[in-house]
């Protein structure tokens, strides 16, 4: 297998479970369209995987909750999947996160994208400077007096 980020195999995996912690906490996350494209199918899993723990009982529940706490490693996420996201999804067949493209990062120019559920709002990106940016820069300069 190819490494996408070059990094090995495991801090990788590593990487992107920790990105999609995140994106669960929070609700949606900026980070390099690269890495956006590669966390999507992770968090589908863990969803429909959260999906099927909400709806069993007994002790089928607890095996299928386990098996998320041994991939997701933190238990308030996992808790926070089966308790506020998957109520939020409802009965979607899937399609759960929506990437935004994003300018490119100042540093060294790198592609950002937004990752979010797509219950969230759309990101509101105002290309228009403030009026008061606008008096700042069109306020002519006062004409200094020659004096004779």
């Amino acid at each position: 297998m190819a490494l996408l980020f070059r990094r090995i195999r495991d801090k990788e995996r590593h990487m992107l479970r920790s990105l999609a912690s995140s994106l669960i906490e929070h609700g949606s996350v900026v980070t390099t369209t690269t890495k956006a494209k590669a966390v999507r199918p992770l968090v589908e899993r863990w969803i429909t995987a959260g999906r099927k723990a909400a709806k069993a009982t007994g002790p089928e529940r607890l095996a299928r909750h386990r098996g998320l706490l041994a991939e997701i490693h933190h238990p308030s996420v996992v808790r926070m999947l089966i308790d506020t996201v998957v109520p939020r999804i409802g009965e979607r067949a899937g399609g759960y996160t929506r990437l935004y493209k994003l300018s490119n990062r100042h540093g060294d120019a790198a592609p950002q994208s937004m990752i979010s559920f797509v219950d969230q709002p759309k990101p509101t990106t105002d290309k228009t400077k403030p009026a008061a940016d606008a008096k700042k820069t069109a306020a002519p300069k006062k004409a200094v007096k020659a004096q004779a």
